[in-house]
């Protein structure tokens, strides 16, 4: 779901920047050049979060500062999901009415979009703490709250 709402924005956002640049280039408007830069600003946030993880991996400083600088970003990572929450889950089944630490590593374009060049090892990571509370027709699994995020080499 979230991969078509992504593509959909992205084709709006393509069309979108071909009408600004006909009227930047054929009617000369000042507002349209405004807009450019706006438009500009706006995006060079998004689009900075990959090379910054591939920065951090390669010269071991900062990693600690992406998750507070891109909390917006990090925590769309978090959507789609689900399917990674319920292996873990079944795996840690066994601890009935004890919160449990799950491991998880986000899939997702977002992810993928770090790693491309980052150094060999590095992703992203948290931890969510669950308890698994059994009813009637399966096990009920509660998410307590999600831990922190890092971006490390770390398994």
């Amino acid at each position: 779901m979230i991969d078509a709402i992504l593509t959909v924005m992205g084709v709006a956002l393509s069309a979108f920047a071909v009408w600004l640049t006909v009227r930047i280039i054929n009617r000369r408007e000042r507002w349209a050049k405004r807009m450019a830069g706006a438009l500009a600003i706006a995006l060079a946030y998004p689009l900075s979060f990959g090379p910054a993880c591939w920065l951090t991996s390669r010269l071991g400083h900062g990693a600690s500062l992406l998750p507070t600088i891109y909390r917006p970003l990090v925590a769309a990572m978090r959507f789609g999901d689900e399917e990674n929450e319920r292996r873990f889950c079944s795996a840690y089944s066994w601890m009935e009415g004890r919160p449990e630490r799950v491991p998880n590593v986000p899939g997702g374009r977002l992810a993928r979009f770090a790693s491309i060049g980052a150094a060999a090892g590095w992703r992203w990571r948290y931890e969510a703490i669950y308890t698994i509370r059994p009813v009637a027709t399966g096990d009920a699994r509660i998410r307590l709250r999600d831990e922190a995020w890092e971006w490390s080499n770390q398994p």
